[in-house]
């Protein structure tokens, strides 16, 4: 029983399996950060000159 509970619990590190940032995660990240601010700055402006043509 011992055994078992410590195969449970027995947490390998493998130093091939640990996460890198790579050059293609940043521009993944940056790419999408930048289609988030274009579409919420294209809905700014809309709705910008959509309140100003009301008054």
């Amino acid at each position: 029983m011992e055994y078992a509970k410590d195969e449970i619990y027995t947490i390998e590190y493998m130093d091939e399996k640990k996460r890198k940032i790579n050059d293609r995660d940043i521009f993944k990240l940056l790419t999408s950060i930048g289609i988030v601010f274009c579409v919420a700055n294209i809905f700014c402006i809309y709705n910008f000159f959509r309140i100003l043509s009301n008054l």
